[in-house]
């Protein structure tokens, strides 16, 4: 008992020693880690300023810009008839109610004066339905139209901000770019 007692001493002195090396490794690599991150920052940052100094762009920024701005005019024009639509629908809508009143009111005054009857309760009936589900769709696509004139605008203002930033981003001429290194 004694010898696996003093086995088991050794072994615990041991695996201590490996862990506490072990423990030493992984600080070693950790700081090695947040040192290669810290220097993978500083090339990346250095790397947009010499790209900002007065490159031209690339023709792929060229083109994305473009297409942005022709998404955006898409977008305009979609906005815009999407509000006509909007418009022309509750106009309808009020003609429609308008209409219905007045039919009703018609149809009330000519039972009363003879046996004729317009419309049908179920020709009513699919007319109001037809046109409330046409009314919903109009509704649905105003909202996805809004939404994506909405993040259209979100584009073009961080265009703004990128083609802006871009300008304010030069250093002054025969500065140190790479802070003397």
């Amino acid at each position: 008992l004694a010898s696996h007692a003093k086995k088991l001493g050794e072994s615990l002195k041991f695996l201590e020693k490996a862990a506490r090396s072990s423990k030493d490794a992984v600080k070693q690599s950790n700081a090695q880690q947040e040192a290669l991150r810290r220097r993978l920052l500083e090339v990346m940052r250095k790397v947009e300023i010499v790209r900002c100094m007065g490159q031209p762009t690339t023709s792929a920024e060229g083109e994305s810009r473009q297409r942005l701005g022709e998404i955006a005019r898409q977008a305009g024009f979609v906005g815009t008839s999407l509000a006509d639509l909007e418009e022309r629908g509750r106009q309808q809508a009020r003609t429609w109610r308008m209409r219905g009143a007045t039919m009703e009111s018609q149809q009330q005054q000519q039972s009363s004066r003879s046996s004729e009857v317009g419309l049908r309760e179920q020709d009513k009936v699919e007319l109001f339905q037809v046109l409330n589900e046409q009314r919903l769709g109009m509704e649905r696509l105003g909202h996805i139209v809004k939404k994506e004139v909405r993040d259209v605008g979100i584009l073009k203002e961080e265009l703004e901000k990128a083609s802006s930033g871009r300008a304010k981003a030069l250093p002054p001429p025969g500065a140190a770019i790479f802070g003397g290194r």
